[in-house]
């Protein structure tokens, strides 16, 4: 059984009856690679394919790979003023991972980082290694 998710007063109040998107978003990380992390944001059209749960008379459409049998999951909203959004509690990446599909415009599973081969080096000179002169450079 799906565990659907709950809407805080918030939340409501900023959907304003507006039906919301719960998908997963590939988030870079600072020294490579990514997460894909659960967002929900206000749907603007009636996404094909996805699972449909209506709370507090609001619908809200979710990828079927994002949702947790087990666990309860909450959509809130965070910020301030025009910076809000609506933000997902109680799904993170090891979640979103360990579910995602390995196929499909979705697929979170490929690994963009360069091989060995391909990656740039540095030119600087290793600890304790010589300095080469100015004749050697």
């Amino acid at each position: 059984m799906s565990t659907p998710p709950e809407l805080t007063p918030a939340a409501l109040a900023y959907l304003d009856g507006r039906a919301v998107h719960v998908r997963s978003s590939r988030r870079h990380g600072c020294c490579g690679g990514y997460a894909a992390m659960p967002t929900a944001e206000p749907a603007t059209t009636t996404p094909d394919g996805l699972e449909r749960f209506d709370v507090a008379d609001t619908t809200i459409y979710v990828e079927p790979h994002l949702i947790p049998t087990d666990i309860p999951w909450t959509i809130d909203v965070d910020g301030f003023a025009r910076w809000r959004r609506l933000v997902v509690l109680g799904l993170d990446s090891t979640t979103v991972n360990d579910a995602r599909p390995t196929t499909g415009a979705t697929d979170l599973t490929s690994d963009h980082r360069p091989t060995h081969e391909t990656r740039t080096h540095s030119t600087a000179t290793p600890p304790g290694a010589p300095r080469p002169t100015p004749e050697q450079r």
